[in-house]
């Protein structure tokens, strides 16, 4: 069996979580028996026509039993414009086409209807004019580029992949208003195995720290929904003894984040406990990981985690908010990975005491290691290439009153994978 991979991707200087993601499952079903894997890269720029590269991309891809993407609607093109992509992949591919979704938001792909999403992106839009006309014709622009052209992406997704995959149980419950979604197939993000890691001692040495330092970090992109203002407000609140990292840089078209982080570090008085490290080479990040006595993850929303993921991997301890992706990892190995109930810096401060007071839960971590490894989820790739295409089973879309406003436009431009 043949397995092209089309890995699209935003045109940007360090590689994203999703094309990561791809890399690595590419390279892990390469091994599997009797499969023989094809890899093309396909930078998607706005500015730049996407027509002819992916021509020659689909033209190399041909002779493929099974054509492989990832999707998001973060991926650098318009909604509509990605709309036309698929498309032209549809029309082109001879064998069939697998599509894994990441991203997958409730703010994002919505179960309520059109007048609901205006209403309340009218009223939002509203408050930064005092010219209705404005609103109004802003309030068009923004439900034809977004609400409507991400439905229809999902939508054709939906209708027109012989095999659609998501990451998580949650995600494939946040596409239950759409019609088609029978042929929506669960398979966990994956742990990717580590060679060596080095001793927290000799990391935390490397980097400068002292060994009485307690290291928490916070990894990947810096983007607003990921808790890097909450877990300040936590710091200021715990012993000196313990030092931060964020351990990544700022994601596009974050300079107000940037500044606000800044400055709520001086407020607080936390300048000489706070290390931002910018964009890390794998080597770097791995001994900023190794180098903690505990990985935070104060998300309020999530995806399919990436830098869950990565934690798991290193075989550290982790807390994260009570999020239902962080549920199905307990479900897996109970206990494996600490939560905090409330989103309130006192109840994340109380978390991390507790956390750092308590053994390691190493054991149970390494049983998750064992679960989701690299080569198991290879093998349920494989599984779901060689199966039948799912039929498309269509049903009515169901009524959901709308028991709450609305909440479009306040996922992070660089959503984690």
């Amino acid at each position: 069996m043949r397995i092209g991979y089309l890995q699209l991707s935003p045109q940007q200087t360090h590689e994203s979580g999703i094309v990561r993601y791809a890399r690595y499952i590419a390279q892990a079903v390469a091994a599997l028996p009797e499969v023989e894997v094809q890899t093309i890269a396909l930078p998607l720029d706005p500015r730049t026509p996407f027509q002819a590269p992916l021509q020659r991309a689909l033209e190399d891809l041909r002779a493929c039993d099974v054509l492989h993407l990832q999707y998001s609607k973060y991926l650098g093109l318009s909604g509509w414009n990605m709309l036309k992509l698929l498309k032209t992949i549809r029309r082109q591919s001879t064998g069939k086409l697998c599509i894994t979704l990441h991203d997958v938001y409730v703010d994002l792909y919505p179960a309520y209807g059109l007048l609901d999403a205006w209403k309340f992106e009218n009223k939002r839009l509203r408050g930064y004019s005092n010219q209705q006309s404005l609103a109004l014709r802003s309030t068009a622009t923004c439900l034809w580029q977004n609400h409507l052209a991400d439905k229809a992406v999902m939508q054709w997704i939906l209708n027109h992949a012989d095999q659609v995959l998501t990451c998580s149980q949650t995600e494939a419950e946040r596409l239950q208003h759409f019609d088609n979604v029978a042929k929506v197939t669960v398979i966990p993000h994956f742990i990717e195995t580590r060679a060596e890691v080095l001793p927290v001692a000799a990391a935390k040495q490397a980097l400068g720290f002292k060994a009485t330092d307690t290291l928490i970090t916070l990894q990947g992109f810096i983007y607003r929904s990921k808790g890097h203002a909450l877990l300040l407000e936590a710091l200021s609140l715990l012993p000196n003894s313990v030092q931060l990292a964020f351990a990544g840089g700022m994601a596009p078209n974050q300079t107000d984040l940037q500044r606000e982080l800044e400055a709520q570090i001086q407020r607080l008085g936390l300048g000489d406990r706070v290390r931002i490290t910018g964009h890390l080479s794998e080597p770097d990040l791995e001994c900023y990981l190794a180098a903690s006595d505990l990985g935070v993850c104060p998300f309020q929303i999530i995806s399919a985690s990436g830098t869950l993921s990565t934690w798991i991997s290193m075989g550290r301890p982790v807390l994260a908010y009570d999020l239902p992706q962080v549920e199905e990892l307990n479900q897996r190995v109970p206990g494996a990975i600490a939560t905090f109930l409330d989103y309130t810096p006192e109840s994340l401060a109380e978390a991390i005491e507790t956390c750092l007071v308590q053994p390691a839960k190493t054991p149970l971590v390494q049983q998750l290691q064992e679960k989701l490894s690299l080569a198991h989820i290879a093998q349920l790739h494989g599984a779901v290439y060689a199966a039948p295409s799912q039929p498309a089973l269509t049903r009515p879309t169901p009524s959901v009153p709308s028991t709450a406003e609305p909440r479009i436009g306040r996922v992070p431009r660089n959503a984690d994978s």
